[in-house]
């Protein structure tokens, strides 16, 4: 195996992908610079409409209350009055966006936010295979990527053994991550943010035993913080935002850093790894890990407050211990079940995001076999660059994302249903073509639709689900997202790529339509966003 990475290492590469990757990057720097925060801001909100909306119902020439100025008369230009409101529409969001508490509180978060996504970026360096080729990004020409772990290879564990670890990993998230998400409604999403850094940390300690019984037992831990990573961290940070009195619409802003800062922190962990793995072997990763999540551990500690599902004034929980967890399960599928907006928002999330984790571990064997295909004129494949690319890709994503909310004053429904289109199709290339550019310029698009998904979905999840078990219904539509993942992992050597493409292609054609059954007149997060703002 190792001489077959070296025989790839001296094998030319093709030009297609370093020539795509250095596109990609200048063009994410134009449009960063162009669209860069405080350029431009969002013309039209719900809010912003509401207020409008009001101030329409006041006779004519009749005196504002708070401002003392006077509503246009009936013959007043509309075309006029509606520039005029965009106008102080735009001033009120750059004032919001650019106000002291505000920036304080949205860099706190991402900085928080992004040392956690690098300890779980730095840990997928060398777990996964397909994440494996990211790892020489400082040496692409050394890359080879291979259907196993790079850790567990090194422990001697056979693909059996390590697809049962892979296998471990999803079934734990998706059966203890529906309690921990209600844990964390009840006893504090702050106790249970220092939660996942204690036990994220464990997970990578497990790393330093070649023992399989107690890697299995990382792989259950993994799985609970892997919950905790994706939906406790949201948690907390959309209610600290509503109970500061800071706006919703200010929320895509946070979402859309997000997404950008960990894309960037993806690129930078392989190169992390990389060095520290040349000097401490495929560990050496793990344990910059815990350090980071130590880190992390000391900023959340000093700087967040606890928040909870139920809340009373005093920020204390509300009747603890009267619901046990599993009332609050009940309670938020019951929840669900009689919301269609709801249960459309997590089979978007579970449907969209199987495709997207099944991608990890396709996209690597289909870049082989394409290398591959001529005997006579093999070319290396520079994983490093292809992931690269990806990242920049989502990043670009983030990018079109506040670009259509504050040129084009698009909504959240509407992105999310681009985000579908361009998913959906960008999928079902492989299955109609093997042209090595075609497929690679359709498997960025997917990661660039995957940057306007991140953003949107956040925001969606943050208007329609419920404060009282906000953590639990998010942890819930993890549960069919993991199952999704774990059947087609189970099937891809039954199955050919291309009806793995297809199928993918077909889950992100049914998000497509739940998309677009959401009202975008509502929900029950900008309802209490709207009431917090007027206290």
């Amino acid at each position: 195996m190792a001489a077959a990475a070296a025989q790839s290492s001296k094998l030319p590469e093709s030009p297609i992908y370093r020539a795509v990757f250095f596109l990609l990057v200048l063009l994410c720097v134009a449009l960063w610079f162009y669209f860069r925060e405080g350029k431009y801001a969002p013309v039209a909100t719900a809010d912003n409409n509401t207020d409008k909306q009001k101030k329409s119902k006041k006779p004519s020439g009749a005196a504002d209350e708070e401002s003392g100025a006077t509503t246009a008369p009936d013959d007043f230009d509309d075309d006029d009055t509606d520039a005029g409101t965009e106008v102080h529409a735009a001033v009120a969001y750059d004032k919001d966006v650019n106000s002291p508490d505000y920036v304080k509180f949205k860099w706190n978060y991402l900085a928080v936010y992004s040392l956690v996504m690098l300890s779980d970026w730095l840990q997928g360096s060398y777990i996964y295979g397909i994440t494996f080729c990211v790892l020489p990004l400082s040496k692409p020409h050394t890359a080879k990527c291979l259907s196993s772990s790079a850790l567990y290879r090194n422990y001697n564990f056979s693909l059996d053994q390590i697809a049962v670890l892979f296998v471990v990993g999803f079934l734990s998230s998706a059966i203890f991550g529906t309690f921990v998400g209600s844990i964390a409604d009840k006893v504090g999403r702050m106790r249970m943010c220092l939660a996942f850094c204690l036990i994220y940390g464990i997970s990578c300690f497990t790393k330093y035993f070649p023992n399989y019984v107690i890697l299995l037992f990382g792989r259950l831990t993994g799985g609970i913080a892997t919950s905790l990573l994706f939906s406790v961290f949201e948690a907390w940070m959309v209610s600290e935002h509503f109970s500061r009195g800071f706006p919703a619409s200010l929320l895509s802003d946070i979402f859309s850093w997000s997404t950008f800062l960990n894309s960037s922190v993806a690129i930078g962990s392989g190169v992390i790894a990389d060095w520290v793995a040349g000097i401490w072997g495929p560990v050496g990763p793990f344990g910059v890990a815990i350090l980071v999540l130590g880190v992390c551990a000391i900023m959340i500690g000093g700087s967040w407050k606890e928040n909870y599902g139920e809340q009373k004034s005093d920020d204390k929980p509300l009747n603890p211990g009267e619901k046990s967890t599993w009332q609050v399960i009940l309670q938020a599928v019951d929840f669900i079940r009689n919301d269609f907006q709801v249960l459309s928002i997590g089979t978007m999330q579970s449907f969209f995001e199987g495709a997207m984790y099944t991608f990890v571990f396709l996209w690597s064997p289909v870049v082989e076999k394409i290398s591959e295909a001529d005997p006579a004129n093999k070319r290396g494949v520079p994983y490093g660059t292809i992931f690269a690319a990806f990242m920049v890709s989502i990043m670009l994503g983030s990018i079109i994302f506040r670009a259509l909310l504050t040129r084009l004053a698009w909504n959240h429904e509407q992105i999310i249903r681009l985000a579908f289109a361009i998913g959906a199709w960008s999928l079902f290339v492989p299955v109609i073509t093997n042209d090595e550019l075609l497929i690679f310029l359709a498997f960025n698009a997917f990661e660039f639709s995957c940057g306007l998904y991140f953003p949107s979905i956040g925001t969606l999840r943050s208007k329609f689900i419920p404060e009282e078990t906000r953590a639990t219904v998010m942890n819930v539509f993890r549960i069919p997202l993991n199952l999704i993942v774990v059947i087609f992992l189970f099937n891809t050597k039954a199955l050919s790529s291309s009806v793995l493409f297809s199928l993918c292609s077909t889950l992100i054609t049914l998000s497509y339509f739940f998309a677009t059954k959401l009202n975008t007149s509502g929900g029950a997060q900008q309802q209490q966003g709207a009431a917090i703002e007027m206290h």
